[in-house]
C-alpha cells in the first residue's frame, strides 16, 4: 500500500512543479488539502501501512481459523463473562490490554492467562492525546505496559496495538526501537458505537473469512450477545479462534 516516506516524497515533488509552472494560490491549496486528507486516511487505516508494517490478517492460509481481539479491559464487569464465553465454545482470544487496568483487575488477568488466551499491549492509559505522543512518550507507555504484562505471564510481550489504530511517523520510530509486531485488524463492527448488537453481529458474519483479525471490546452490554451468537455461527461453520501468535505463526509457516 501507500508508503508515507514516498507519498511525502512525490507529493513534495507535485508541490514544487505547481509553484514552477505557475499553478494558481487555489490549486496549490487544493493540492495541500487532498495531500492532508490522505495523510489523515492512512494514518487510521492500518491495513494501509502508512506509516508503520501492521499485521491486520493471514492471508496465506489452508485451515479455517480467525484471532478474535478483545480491547481496552481487563474489564470487571464484562471481561469475566467473555472468558466464560470462550471457555464455553473451547475458543482462544488475545486481549489488547490497558495497563492501568491490568493494575486495576489483576485476577481477571491472571484468569485469562491461566485460560490460554494471549494478553497483549494497548499502553498504560489510552490516552485521547496519543497520536501526539513524541518517541519518548510512546516507548515510555509501551514500556509500562509491557512490564506489567510479564509480572503476570512470566514472558516478554512482543505485540502491541495502538489506541484507535491510529499510526504516525513518531510511532514508527518508536515501534523500530521497541521492536514490537503491531497488529491491527481487517473486521472493525464498532461493537463500542453501534447500539444495535443485531447490526453489530451481521457486520462481523457477513465479513469473516479464514485468516481473519476481529475487533471486538469487552468493555460493554453488548459483547456477551455478540460473542455469544458469533461463536454459535463459527462452531457452525467449522471455524476454530486462536491467539494472534498462532495466526502470525501460520502466515510465517504458509
Amino acid at each position: 500500500m501507500l508508503n508515507f516516506n514516498k507519498f511525502l516524497i512525490g507529493f513534495s515533488a507535485v508541490l514544487v512543479l505547481a509553484f514552477l509552472f505557475g499553478f494558481s494560490i487555489g490549486f496549490i491549496l487544493c493540492l495541500l488539502l487532498i495531500g492532508f486528507l490522505i495523510t489523515a486516511i492512512g494514518s487510521m487505516s492500518m491495513r494501509w501501512n502508512f506509516h508503520l508494517r501492521a499485521f491486520t490478517r493471514t492471508k496465506k492460509i489452508s485451515e479455517k481459523m480467525i484471532a478474535i481481539t478483545f480491547d481496552d479491559g481487563p474489564n470487571k464487569t464484562y471481561t469475566p463473562i467473555v472468558l466464560q464465553l470462550l471457555g464455553k465454545y473451547n475458543a482462544k482470544a488475545t486481549f489488547f490490554c490497558i495497563g492501568k487496568n491490568v493494575e486495576s483487575n489483576p485476577e481477571i488477568l491472571k484468569s485469562a492467562i491461566e485460560k490460554g488466551h494471549q494478553v497483549a499491549n494497548h499502553t498504560y492509559s489510552h490516552s485521547n492525546s496519543f497520536g501526539f505522543f513524541n518517541k519518548k512518550r510512546f516507548i515510555e507507555v509501551i514500556e509500562k505496559t509491557d512490564v506489567l504484562l510479564e509480572s503476570f505471564t512470566g514472558k516478554k510481550n512482543h505485540f502491541f496495538r495502538p489506541p484507535f489504530g491510529v499510526t504516525t511517523p513518531t510511532l514508527a520510530k518508536a515501534i523500530k526501537t521497541t521492536g514490537h509486531k503491531v497488529i491491527g485488524w481487517n473486521i472493525r463492527p464498532y461493537d463500542t458505537v453501534l447500539k444495535n448488537k443485531e447490526k453489530t453481529l451481521k457486520h462481523i458474519i457477513k465479513k469473516v473469512s479464514p485468516g481473519s483479525i476481529i475487533l471486538l471490546h469487552d468493555t460493554h452490554d453488548r459483547i456477551p450477545y455478540v460473542l455469544e451468537h458469533l461463536l454459535q455461527y463459527l462452531q457452525k461453520h467449522k471455524y476454530s479462534c486462536v491467539t494472534v501468535t498462532e495466526l502470525v505463526n501460520n502466515e510465517t509457516n504458509a
